[in-house]
């Protein structure tokens, strides 16, 4: 079984020519949680359920969780679920529009 670490950090999408660009506001994190997990369905669970308590603690704040493997192996598709954004770390992250002067 693996072990990772889930960090939630402020962060944002910030439209710019139609394309969204994440950007990340400062060092501090919301909340830390070491969960572990053999699948990517669970690591998803664990995500969700996690960033509900963070934003239920910051309910006005924009962030996206990360995640890291601490120990063992990651489960199958991990890197690709996690490219795809498929483990629901962004869900939190708000979209600041572009501002046209």
């Amino acid at each position: 079984m693996a072990k990772f670490t889930l960090r939630a950090c402020p962060a944002h999408f910030k439209d710019e020519e139609r394309k969204l660009h994440t950007f990340f506001i400062g060092d501090a994190p919301l909340g830390t949680l070491t969960i572990e997990a053999t699948s990517i369905t669970e690591i998803k669970v664990r995500v969700l359920a996690f960033g509900a308590t963070v934003a239920a603690k910051h309910p006005d704040t924009s962030f996206c969780v990360w995640v890291y493997l601490r120990d063992g192996r990651k489960p199958r598709g991990f890197d690709a679920a996690e490219n795809a954004g498929d483990l629901g770390t962004d869900t939190w992250m708000r979209v600041i529009p572009r501002l046209v002067a």
